[in-house]
């Protein structure tokens, strides 16, 4: 049992060091091929480091939502059709729970110009999927983002229009998406944008949004101990600019937020930091660039050093960066994923069992829009 126990602590500090170690990235690789746009991609892992990707392609003269699979760590993919309504489907959100169980959230245009919101399940890994629809707004819904937790209880967010501005509302379901409470979060005189919502794992429940409500859009901050039910509210950032984008990741009673702030001239990517699950917060600024950095993403992984990916311009088109920090946000090391004629946007990170980093974004340098993937090791 001692010498069990040593080989365990052995292999325990292997793979500690394993996480700190210089990362090796695969060459990108092109996922889709396509006569109209493919954007908007959203990606997740599995406990079996499956790797799931969601987005959106045109299809004819409207976009629709499209799933790819890889069971190979990225080599090769399988791909599904998901939407099929003939109306606009928007940008998905997608995460996998604790039982593998593969959720997906997006918008679709039932009636033109006024999409709702709709839920996919799949339960064999993609193989096949139940699809609810979530909203009933005579406006229009968008910007979902999803989340579950160790219960695999399923949350969603998304903008709504009501009384002549967006408002965030969320949404809960504890049986698998058979049946969905709904929540309404803010009653603001301005517009409320593009939510970003996380779990940790004592299974409080974290939201930002960008909020115009103070004049210029500034990020807020919400957060649930009881499932939803009742929230406190944070207000993030006072700046004379613009702050946007916002993305939230959350690990044991760590939450790191991410975002696009003007205020410095020019686009800079900012972070806040919470160690006692969203009470008290310290903030850091990450860029500082002749050009715009935009588009943030955040993650951590299970050694909880975080990852952030974002959109830089200053080589003259936009180009995917990569930081990791290793020691809780206060260093930063940084890499150019991308070196394209094009311009790419709206990259999306997630981070495997193995610390495999598993990046996506959009790319036009083949004239239009198309997805693209590339795979660090550390």
């Amino acid at each position: 049992m001692k010498r069990n126990a040593f080989f365990v602590g052995i292999i325990g500090i292997f793979l500690f060091i394993q996480t700190l170690s210089a990362q090796t990235w695969d060459p990108q690789k092109r996922l889709t091929w396509t006569l109209g746009s493919s954007a908007s991609p959203a990606i997740a892992t599995d406990s079996s480091n499956i790797i799931h990707l969601v987005y959106t392609e045109k299809l004819g003269s409207v976009p629709q939502i499209i799933y790819k699979r890889s069971t190979d760590g990225g080599i090769t993919w399988t791909t599904k059709r998901l939407s099929w309504s003939g109306n606009w489907s928007y940008p998905p959100s997608i995460t996998v729970d604790s039982g593998d169980n593969i959720h997906v959230v997006y918008a679709d245009e039932v009636v033109s110009f006024a999409p709702d919101i709709f839920y996919k399940i799949s339960t064999d890994g993609g193989a096949s999927w139940t699809t609810k629809r979530i909203s009933w707004s005579p406006a229009a819904s968008y910007s979902p983002s999803i989340s579950t937790d160790s219960n695999n209880n399923i949350y969603v967010v998304w903008i709504e229009f009501v009384s002549s501005n967006f408002e965030i509302f969320f949404k809960k379901s504890t049986d698998g998406g058979g049946t969905w409470t709904t929540k309404r979060l803010t009653w603001n005189s301005g517009g409320s944008w593009t939510p970003s919502i996380a779990t940790d794992s004592s299974d409080y429940i974290h939201i930002v949004w960008a909020d115009e409500t103070p004049g210029n859009r500034e990020i807020f901050y919400k957060k649930s101990t009881n499932g939803g039910g009742n929230w406190i509210t944070k207000r993030f950032t006072w700046n004379s600019g613009y702050s946007y984008e916002p993305s939230i990741a959350a690990d044991s009673n760590i939450v790191h937020v991410a975002w696009a702030d003007n205020t410095p001239g020019n686009d800079e990517i900012f972070t806040k930091k919470s160690t006692d699950s969203g009470t008290s917060w310290k903030i850091k600024r990450i860029t500082w660039t002749a050009g715009d950095t935009s588009n943030p993403t955040i993650n951590i992984d299970m050694t909880n050093n975080i990852h952030l990916a974002y959109i830089d311009d200053i080589p003259g088109n936009a180009e995917v960066y990569y930081k990791r920090s290793t020691n809780g946000g206060v260093n930063w090391t940084g890499k150019r994923l991308t070196f394209t004629t094009g311009h790419s946007y709206s990259p999306k990170m997630s981070i495997d069992l193995n610390y495999n980093i598993h990046t996506v974004w959009q790319n036009d340098t083949p004239g239009n829009y198309e997805i693209y993937y590339r795979k660090g090791i550390q």
